[in-house]
């Protein structure tokens, strides 16, 4: 089949991808909230008498040419918190074509999130992802038990207030 007058769909199909390459490097996408201690229909199902659990959340933004190490542990970090005792649930966010990642873990108390950051898996990634990381901010905070999870907007109202952590210098 022949078209009378291509140009126009060539033009066309030129400015959207145009369009596309100038929109998504600021597009950020993230996973639903889920964990072993948390259901959408009943919220934190973890037993407990507190009225308020731990979120800790960490803003990293990265060096892309070394990030492979720290996209791999932290992968093995994410698959050993179904494990971790007292995680609630976590969610993870990152910036498409871009260098910037996010992780949130909600716990059911700091002793949790101690036990959790003393964890071998973790040591393992802080060690084998340090490298790329350029700049890092990091957040922790009480949240009402029954308004989990916060929502990234929350979390980044929160963030913008955490001093940086500069990691080109060290």
């Amino acid at each position: 089949m022949r078209f009378a007058r291509p140009l126009p769909w060539i033009a066309a199909g030129l400015l959207a991808a145009l369009a596309a390459a100038a929109l998504l490097p600021g597009c950020q996408i993230s996973t639903g909230f889920r964990g072993p201690g948390y259901s959408r229909d009943a919220g934190v199902t973890l037993p407990d008498d507190d009225d308020e659990v731990v979120v800790v959340v960490t803003y990293a933004q990265l060096d892309n040419t070394r990030r492979a190490p720290f996209d791999t542990h932290s992968e093995l970090v994410v698959q050993s918190l179904a494990s971790q005792p007292g995680h609630i649930g976590h969610s993870r966010r990152k910036r498409l074509f871009g260098s910037e990642a996010w992780t949130m873990t909600i716990w059911r108390d700091e002793a949790a999130v101690e036990e959790f950051l003393r964890s071998p898996t973790h040591r393992a990634a802080i060690r084998a992802g340090q490298g790329a990381l350029e700049r890092a901010k990091f957040e922790r905070f009480s949240w009402p038990r029954n308004a989990v999870p916060p929502t990234w907007e929350e979390v980044d109202a929160r963030l913008e207030r955490a001093p940086w952590l500069d990691y080109r210098t060290r």
